[in-house]
């Protein structure tokens, strides 16, 4: 049983433009072979929220890119407003997603030997995706701007029979309620592809939007 390991910053990091040491010491932690998910708990930086808002007012997102090396290092703010030209107004957030990339691509080739990622930004608003389950990815990065963040279990909670067995949640939880990221907290995730990681991967679901209100705003990149 691998027991799941929570990552933070030691000091926290103002919400704009926060050092990059104190991204690194989070989301590095997913490299130790016992950790399934790293969390860098950080804060709401108002005027991204306000932009991830607006967007979602007046936009339906489904954004799909394959980034290169050199796609990433020129910045994502190219491709992204190429898909929605609406972006091109939102500096603050199109920044805090290239920070992101950078540093998710720069683990994912210390990490998985990946030079390229896959990037996705969306909006939803149905619940395409309540079941628990293990991404067939070496790696995913996932933040929620808006709505609810996405729900994870600790191995302990996880019946791994039943996951596999393609139970209902009722059966793949076996006791307490699942633990949730926040808004704008940034989590790396192992899946079943990661070297040593076949039947461990971290296990997790898209929150039930019927319990909530509003939509999500998703970005989420893989390996």
């Amino acid at each position: 049983m691998t027991p799941t390991l929570l990552a933070e910053p030691t000091q926290r990091p103002p919400a704009r433009a926060p050092e990059p040491r104190a991204r690194a010491a989070a989301l590095s932690a997913i490299a130790e072979p016992d950790c399934s998910i790293a969390i860098w708990q950080r804060p709401v930086d108002a005027v991204v929220e306000r932009q991830a808002a607006h967007l979602a007012a007046s936009e339906h997102l489904a954004i799909r890119l394959h980034l290169t090396p050199e796609q990433i290092a020129a910045g994502v703010a190219a491709p992204l407003t190429a898909q929605c030209a609406a972006l091109s107004a939102m500096g603050e957030w199109l920044a805090d997603m290239q920070r992101l990339a950078h540093d998710f691509a720069s683990l994912a080739r210390r990490l998985a030997g990946q030079n390229a990622i896959t990037l996705r930004l969306e909006t939803v608003s149905d619940d395409g995706c309540r079941r628990f389950h293990v991404d067939r990815v070496q790696l995913r990065l996932l933040c929620t701007y808006l709505g609810p963040g996405t729900e994870w279990l600790t191995e302990a909670q996880v019946d791994r029979e039943a996951l596999a067995a393609h139970q209902p949640n009722e059966r793949i939880q076996r006791w307490g309620s699942p633990q949730r990221l926040a808004p704008f907290w940034v989590g790396v995730l192992k899946g079943e592809v990661y070297p040593g990681q076949a039947g461990r991967g971290q296990v997790h679901r898209s929150p039930p939007l019927a319990r909530s209100d509003g939509t999500r705003v998703l970005f989420c990149m893989d390996v």
